[in-house]
């Protein structure tokens, strides 16, 4: 049906497709489209080929650019990192706005932040800074209240409040506990300029013989100045503070000197322990406090004590707790022995010095005043109780922030890592 119906001998085939078959010129176009076809379809198989090549060179260009963005990444925090400063204000707010407000975004960007957590002194050093930074902003609150006193000195209102110390419009009274802060804060800031360069505590320093004698070898001298200075301090800011205002002042002051460091300091604590060698995980793990943390509790306790119930009831407190605490080992939980600085140090002539001081002004109000000595079994038994209610919220505070700080950090270290 198809092709030449020519009958012939073999070699007049040549002579026939030259001059009698019409099909012979058709030869060579199949010829062509044969091989049209075959070129055609090893055209498709370079094309196949190179994009395979080209998916490979896509996927390989990718990879590279990841990597590159790695690598600015790592640098940029690198370079962040060695801007860092665990001495610095600013890089510890943020550092607390990081870990307390976006804790993810911080533990996903943790090496950043590697100069305030990578040993235990940068972690101290954040500690001082947070726990010093509430004391600081109520400084600022009363110099700018006592400021704008002097300039409305007839007017008959507490700058600081609606009813205080100053509405009898004495400017000579609020001087004076202005004038008694500043000198007591200005000790304070001292005693913490002079120490050593270690930030977790205080080193000891030299006595008296009679004041040693009185106390153990254990205990920094400079330390018991700055906690004795900073509770004085406390106690005159508090008396410049309308009622209660002033305690509200206070509440704010403490919850932030305690919540705030425990918090992060948990959450370094826990970085530090995943991100270091096994071996420096004992060191890490360790509570991180501060040489700052014991005074300002310190300050905080006994200033609040001081305003309340007076010195007189304040000393009798304290003799009763040392007391107690040396005959019967109370729990830590009331004595909060970490924050009770030249209290701790107390031995048998110590509480008998105090015991003195105590009899001394019993004496000075005799014989200045006619008040006779007497029992006031009832308030004793109040203050006792507040300094025992004051301990244990301490404690708590410190305990339960821990704990929630290190329940934040765990489980998203775990999905971060």
């Amino acid at each position: 049906q198809f092709g030449c119906k020519w009958k012939g001998p073999k070699t007049a085939i040549p002579h026939h497709e030259g001059a009698h078959c019409h099909l012979a010129h058709v030869g060579s176009l199949v010829e062509q489209f044969r091989q049209s076809r075959q070129g055609a379809q090893q055209a498709v198989g370079q094309v196949r080929q190179l994009r395979v090549a080209l998916q490979e060179t896509q996927s390989l260009v990718h990879i590279q650019g990841e990597e590159l963005r790695t690598l600015r990444r790592e640098a940029t925090q690198r370079r962040n990192a060695e801007a860092r400063d665990p001495t610095n204000i600013l890089d510890i707010l943020e550092l607390t706005f990081c870990s307390i407000c976006r804790p993810v975004k911080f533990l996903e960007n943790v090496s950043m932040w590697r100069p305030l957590w990578g040993s235990l002194e940068s972690r101290a050093r954040v500690d001082n800074l947070l726990t010093l930074l509430p004391s600081s902003l109520w400084a600022i609150r009363v110099a700018k209240a006592w400021l704008r006193s002097l300039r409305t000195t007839g007017n008959t209102q507490s700058p600081l409040g609606q009813v205080g110390h100053w509405e009898r419009g004495d400017p000579v009274f609020s001087t004076h506990f202005f004038v008694s802060a500043l000198f007591f804060a200005v000790v304070a800031f001292l005693c913490f300029s002079a120490k050593d360069d270690n930030p977790l505590e205080w080193s000891a320093h030299y006595r008296l013989q009679l004041v040693s004698s009185m106390m153990r070898p254990s205990g920094a001298l400079i330390m018991e100045i700055a906690a004795l200075a900073v509770t004085a301090s406390y106690y005159c800011a508090i008396q410049m503070e309308s009622g209660s205002q002033g305690l509200v002042v206070w509440i704010c002051g403490m919850i932030s000197s305690v919540i705030f460091p425990r918090l992060v300091g948990s959450m370094l604590s826990v970085v530090a322990i995943n991100t270091d060698n096994p071996g420096q995980n004992e060191r890490n793990s360790r509570d991180v406090l501060g040489h700052a943390s014991p005074v300002v509790l310190f300050g905080f306790r006994y200033g609040y004590l001081l305003h309340q119930i007076g010195i007189g009831k304040t000393l009798d407190t304290i003799l009763l707790l040392r007391l107690l605490n040396s005959k019967l080992k109370l729990p830590a939980i009331v004595t909060a022995e970490h924050s009770e600085c030249i209290l701790t140090d107390l031995g048998l002539q110590g509480l008998s010095a105090i015991g003195a001081v105590r009899i001394s002004f019993l004496c000075y109000g005799y014989h200045c005043y006619g008040e006779s000595p007497h029992l006031d079994l009832a308030g004793h038994l109040i203050a006792f109780g507040s300094l025992l209610a004051l301990n244990a919220t301490v404690e708590l505070m410190c305990l339960g922030a821990g704990k929630v700080g290190g329940m934040l950090a765990k489980p998203l270290w775990v999905d971060c890592g």
